[in-house]
C-alpha cells in the first residue's frame, strides 16, 4: 500500500482526503498532522524541514520525507527504532527520549551526515559499534539512561565530535578523545 501511496505522490495530485483515508487503512497510523494531507506535510517538510513527529508510525514516514534534516523522537509506547531511519541521508539531528528502546537500529550507521545525537531517558544500555561510522558527528548527548554503563573506545576515534555530554548514566570512564566532556 505504501508504493501506491508514493507513486500516487508522484505521478499527480490526489485528493488528500482520498489520501488520507488510504494511509490510515494502509498502517492504521495516527493522522494528528495528516489532517490536511499528506501533499502538505511534504510541503511542510521542503519549506521547514525540522519537523517533531509526535504520534506517527515513522517507519513509514521515513520513505516519504527523505529531505527531513532534524527529527525528534519521544514516544514512550514506542518499543523499538524503525531501521527505516536510515532513508532519511539528509538528517544531521536526532534527538530520542522518553523511549523505552533497549538498543540503537544498526542502520543509523548509514546516516553519513549526522551532527548531532541525543540520547535521552531510555533503556539503552551499549552504544552499537556503529556509530563508529558517524564522522560528521560533532555532538554526542547521553542523559538519563540507567542502563548503559560504560562508553565504547571509538568515540575516541570520531574526528568531528567535540561535544560529548553524559548525566544520570553509569558510565564509570569516558574514552580520552578530542572533545569536550560535560558530566551533568
Amino acid at each position: 500500500m505504501l508504493e501506491k501511496i508514493i507513486t500516487l505522490l508522484k505521478t499527480g495530485q490526489p485528493n488528500n482526503i482520498e489520501l488520507a483515508y488510504q494511509l490510515r487503512s494502509a498502517a492504521q497510523i495516527s493522522l494528528w498532522p495528516l489532517e490536511r494531507g499528506i501533499k502538505d506535510l511534504l510541503y511542510l517538510a521542503k519549506t521547514q524541514p525540522v519537523i517533531d513527529f509526535d504520534d506517527l508510525y515513522l517507519g513509514q514516514l521515513c520513505h516519504i520525507l527523505p529531505e527531513v534534516i532534524a527529527l525528534s523522537v519521544y514516544n514512550p509506547n514506542l518499543k523499538e527504532l524503525p531501521k527505516e531511519l536510515s532513508f532519511m541521508p539528509n538528517l544531521r539531528i536526532l534527538e530520542l527520549g522518553n523511549l523505552p528502546i533497549q538498543r540503537l537500529p544498526d542502520t543509523l550507521n548509514d546516516l553519513k551526515h549526522l551532527k548531532s545525537l541525543s540520547i535521552k531517558n531510555t533503556s539503552i544500555a551499549v552504544l552499537p559499534a556503529g556509530l563508529s561510522q558517524l564522522k560528521h558527528l560533532t555532538s554526542l548527548i547521553l542523559l538519563d539512561n540507567p542502563h548503559l554503563t560504560q562508553l565504547p573506545d571509538f568515540l575516541a576515534d570520531l574526528p568531528n565530535l567535540k561535544t560529548l555530554r553524559i548525566s544520570k548514566n553509569l558510565v564509570g570512564t569516558v574514552p580520552k578523545g578530542n572533545f569536550e566532556v560535560f558530566v551533568l
